[in-house]
């Protein structure tokens, strides 16, 4: 899946993002650093998209387990069209498996102060 594989891939303090929109990408990545959330750009690579081609349906829901979180990325961009987005894949951090002074054990809240920097650095521009 798409939130293993990025767990699997960037750990337990690192986000994971892709997006159809390089700018998009980086202002949501300066606005997530700002508040101790980091996150880290996978790329939305179409060379992988035969992967989820099946001879049963149009598509299926995994392209196996190498590139998984690409794969998976790219069966969302199949229901997207053209509009830009980005995608936020927080599995490894969402959860605090030790308590500590940023993150108490349990919950996070990975992404949400990040997401908000970005809204609003939006709406004022």
């Amino acid at each position: 899946t798409l939130t293993g594989a990025s767990y699997v891939a960037l750990g337990l303090d690192i986000g994971a993002i892709l997006s159809n929109n390089s700018d998009l990408e980086k202002k949501f990545i300066e606005s997530a650093k700002n508040s101790n959330e980091n996150f880290h750009p996978l790329p939305l690579f179409d060379g992988y998209r035969n992967l989820i081609n099946s001879d049963l349906a149009d598509m299926k829901n995994t392209g196996g387990r190498f590139g998984g979180a690409i794969t998976a990325a790219l069966l969302l961009k199949e229901f997207i069209g053209e509009n830009e987005w980005i995608h936020l894949d927080i599995a490894g951090p969402a959860r605090s498996r030790s308590d500590n002074s940023i993150y108490p054990e349990g919950g996070t809240g990975f992404g949400v102060i990040g997401y908000f920097n970005f809204i609003c650095n939006e709406i004022d521009n």
